[in-house]
């Protein structure tokens, strides 16, 4: 069509889905001698050759799927030429099929088709062609520009309706209300940078219990929920030219409800659960260290703080606890700060499956890494000193991860060269324990000591909390505070419980590192999985009191002369580690001479046992 053939008049200034400019995109309003009107679109951005011209749509292609040919655009279910064109949806030319293209980063990404016949059972033909993975919201390119509004509708159909009638930026879930969650999850920091956002599904049994999950789900003073009142969806709305009414249904949504105290009925619940054996400690996560798990657990809304001089072994203890909740399949986020996160990851696979892995035994375990310890860990990218990046990453992990237990390694890396730190770690701890309690998550916050700290660490000396670095935060906001200490060139960790609001209890207790296993021996067998090395066993480090005296093994002695050696004896773990690095015995069982008395002992590695076969 020429323009001798068309009357253009220039209509407004619109913002350009495709480079972001505010106001650069033109919009004319045309008629053709048949007296049809339409609008052509054209960005004035130098370099953007965005536009929309005749009836034409956005040509968005993609390499598995390209848009089918449409139909003339006429009004399509109340929804007029000027909608279906925003959104770039028409009627196909070949079949007659709604067609609704999912646009991401200004590509085609897949489509949706509704086909104009029903199923044999009356329901609706729908189906996708394209790439469906990690699918956004159907329209989430037309909302661009500075809005400060959004609608969120149950179908495509009532996204481009609610927006005719508002002219308010709205979307749609992609699947229906049964996945609505789902897409609500894999979309928030999309949905979470609107001020206002309305919850518009439909009003029946289905939508409005999918509503009332995303409102849930969704940030009080930001969400609003929408009660359709006189139809079901906003299409009937307009279809029914009830404009007006669905404006004002929008006008009169209710924001999410937080109460500020318990109902009494709340209030006796908590009594009821009092009076039934309530126990703080089963109420937490074990941390899987056995003596550790005898007086505290990882407990929702609360902070534990693990520190210690450099290099005595602090990463490695929140790594074994990580690897402990892994096979506990519960799900961790971990802020590495330290150490490259590829490098973190592999030091806890490592303790996952009690071995060193070696390439090839990542390639030999990638499947069962996939699906034991995979789905179980959230990285976060580096999000620097900043508390309110912090914050976002761990709310984005708890809110769609579903994780239970936040890792930060470590603080004091953290806050490095941030001005005044022990206020910014005081503001960091605050943190913590309000997402927390919002969130009803736990958080490990690992610290070192202060610089000017008098600690004799090469001497295995564990610090008091008093020299913990940032200790006012720590005192304040901590629940339990856990200090190690290790003596240069031993293996023997020394941990001090510090502060432990569960029980009261301020025990101490010992670890072993395990070089041949690069994990802690005093953990609780969590069932990992056969490896050359075997399960991880009990090595008799510690004895519990309440086992019968004489069913006590005694350990062996480490000594530079002649050793005794009984039958099966147990070894004790500082000497196995010893024997294990002078000997560079690298698994299965070996044969050693021991001086003295000529006995010939067999050294089983995995049981961390001596048994003698002959002399």
């Amino acid at each position: 069509m020429t323009n001798q053939e068309k009357d253009t008049t220039f209509l407004r200034h619109e913002a350009c889905p495709k480079c972001g400019s505010e106001d650069n995109v033109s919009l004319y309003l045309n008629k053709d001698l048949d007296g049809n009107t339409y609008e052509t679109k054209y960005c004035q951005t130098p370099g953007c050759d965005y536009m929309v011209t005749d009836n034409d749509v956005v040509g968005y292609t993609a390499q598995s799927v390209e848009l089918p040919k449409y139909a003339k655009q006429t009004t399509v279910r109340g929804i007029t030429p000027e909608v279906l064109r925003k959104y770039s949806s028409g009627i196909s030319e070949q079949n007659g099929s709604f067609i609704f293209p999912y646009i991401q980063s200004y590509k085609l990404k897949c489509y949706k088709e509704l086909s104009k016949h029903l199923k044999p059972n009356g329901k609706k033909d729908m189906k996708f062609r394209g790439d469906t993975n990690a699918l956004g919201l159907y329209g989430q390119q037309t909302t661009g520009g500075t809005n400060r509004e959004l609608i969120i509708t149950e179908g495509e159909i009532d996204a481009m309706s609610a927006y005719q009638m508002t002219r308010i930026p709205s979307v749609s879930i992609p699947n229906g209300a049964d996945s609505a969650l789902k897409s609500i999850k894999a979309n928030l920091p999309f949905i979470e940078k609107f001020r206002k956002v309305y919850v518009c599904f439909d009003n029946d049994e289905a939508g409005n219990k999918a509503a009332d999950v995303v409102m849930d789900f969704l940030k009080a003073g930001s969400s609003y929920r929408v009660t359709l009142t006189h139809y079901k969806d906003a299409n009937e709305y307009l279809i029914n030219g009830a404009n007006q009414k669905f404006k004002r249904c929008i006008e009169e949504a209710t924001q999410k409800h937080v109460e500020s105290l318990y109902t009494r009925e709340e209030t006796k619940s908590l009594f009821e659960t009092l009076a039934t054996g309530y126990d703080p400690v089963l109420k937490g996560l074990p941390t899987g260290f056995t003596e550790l798990d005898k007086v505290f657990s990882l407990r929702d809304e609360e902070v534990t703080t693990v520190f210690a001089d450099p290099a005595v072994g602090k990463s490695s203890f929140a790594r074994q606890m990580i690897a402990n909740l892994i096979h506990q399949k519960v799900t961790v986020l971990i802020v590495a700060y330290e150490e490259s996160d590829l490098t973190y990851l592999s030091k806890i696979v490592d303790m996952y499956y009690g071995f060193k892995m070696s390439p090839s035994k990542y390639k030999e375990y990638y499947d069962d890494i996939l699906e034991n310890v995979f789905p179980y860990v959230c990285v976060a990218k580096l999000p620097g000193d900043d508390v309110k990046n912090v914050r976002e990453s761990i709310e984005y992990a708890v809110r769609c991860y579903d994780v239970k237990v936040v890792f930060i390694d470590n603080i004091t890396a953290c806050t490095a060269g941030a001005g005044e730190v022990h206020s910014k770690i005081g503001e960091f701890y605050m943190m913590f324990t309000h997402l927390g309690k919002e969130y009803k998550h736990h958080t490990v916050v690992v610290s070192h000591t202060k610089r000017d700290n008098t600690l004799k660490s090469e001497k295995g000396e564990v610090p008091f909390m008093r020299q913990g670095y940032g200790s006012g935060g720590i005192e304040r906001y901590s629940y339990n505070v856990l200090a190690l200490g290790r003596a240069v060139d031993s293996n023997v960790t020394h941990v001090a419980i510090r502060k432990n609001r569960t029980t009261g209890d301020l025990s101490e207790f010992d670890i072993t590192w395990d070089y041949e296993t690069n994990s802690f021996i005093e953990v609780t067998d969590y069932g990992q999985r056969n490896s050359e090395r075997g399960i991880r066993l009990d090595t008799g480090a510690t004895v519990r009191e309440d086992v019968p005296q004489e069913h006590k093994e005694t350990p062996v002695k480490e000594e530079t002369g002649n050793v005794h050696c009984n039958h099966s004896t147990e070894l004790q773990p500082g000497f196995c580690d010893t024997m294990q690095e002078r000997e560079r015995i690298c698994g299965g069982e070996r044969e050693v001479q021991l001086s003295g008395q000529g006995n010939i002992t067999k050294f089983d590695t995995r049981r961390k046992r001596l048994t003698h076969i002959g002399g």
